[in-house]
């Protein structure tokens, strides 16, 4: 069985290995960049746009495991949770890496020009990455439109509580366990544990880490392997002060696949996006290597 870590440190391994430099690839086609703050194209990334561009079938798709969404067609007007099964729930299509979080990591340096993070270094042009693209998103189930969950609204304190905790967990069971897309997306654990527990179960949830934590790590390698080539390769990049170099589709490829992974971790509950999810789902006992991940 595999750990975070040790999929981790083959994600490395893979990034750094890998061929960065392909002029042919990395022709500039007037390449423009989706992300928030930085990126050339001037709308904002959306929800609308991630589940539409996941909607086109005729686009490769990097991702495994479970089914990356489904189209929940709607018999009435109004959702309860006797309607929910495991192809047909109420739907958000989640940004596996977050849009208003990618702005933030210095990885940004090497996806769009604008990027002002580093003055020492500069892109000379927008990669053709998008936060909207559909490797990176994920359509997952969320209660806000249940009927059941407006009443479970309606109460309070820990009545209110109990009662949304208790749609929850009946949405994501009956969705075929998938994690519900339901507030926001922490760094930390949402609990830390009092003690290290003896049974192999406890200790693969030990295991859990903070969604955005998990997904800086990971964009940490991109940025960590990225930053080394194209400070010592002379075709990508010039001695001038700031340093220029070039936008490399090898950048767009390792971001894809930080979303697979991503997707992968959640798919076998090892991150949480929501309290909800964390609070009633169970880790699974298997975490298999992704096939593009072994040599």
């Amino acid at each position: 069985m595999e750990t975070l870590e040790s999929i981790g440190a083959a994600f490395d391994a893979s990034v750094g290995s890998d061929e960065f430099c392909n002029k042919e690839e990395d022709k500039n086609q007037n390449w423009q960049a989706r992300v928030n703050k930085w990126g050339s194209k001037a709308e904002a990334c959306s929800g609308t746009r991630l589940y539409g561009n996941m909607r086109d079938g005729s686009k490769p798709q990097l991702l495994r495991g479970k089914e990356p969404f489904f189209v929940a067609k709607h018999p009435g007007c109004a959702w309860c949770l006797k309607e929910i099964n495991e192809t047909h729930f109420p739907i958000q299509a989640h940004h596996l890496i977050p849009k208003n979080f990618l702005p933030t990591h210095p990885i940004c340096m090497f996806l769009a020009k604008n990027y002002k993070g580093n003055p020492k270094y500069e892109l000379t042009g927008d990669t053709f990455y998008s936060t909207d693209n559909e490797n990176n998103g994920y359509c997952l189930p969320y209660a806000t439109p249940l009927a059941e969950w407006k009443n479970a609204r309606m109460k309070s304190g820990k009545e209110q509580e109990q009662a949304l905790k208790n749609v929850a967990r009946q949405v994501m069971a009956k969705s075929g366990g998938r994690q519900l897309h339901q507030g926001s997306h922490r760094a930390g654990l949402y609990e830390e544990p009092d003690e290290v527990p003896d049974d192999e179960v406890s200790q693969i949830h030990l295991e859990v880490a903070g969604y955005l934590d998990r997904i800086k790590k990971l964009l940490n390698i991109v940025a960590g392997r990225t930053f080394r080539h194209v400070n010592k390769c002379p075709k990508c990049g010039t001695g001038e002060d700031p340093r220029k170099f070039e936008p490399l589709a090898a950048t767009v490829k390792h971001m894809n696949q930080v979303s697979s992974l991503v997707k992968l971790f959640i798919d076998t509950n090892r991150i949480y996006i929501s309290k909800y999810a964390y609070e009633c789902l169970k880790p699974e006992s298997k975490l298999d290597r992704p096939d593009w991940l072994s040599h």
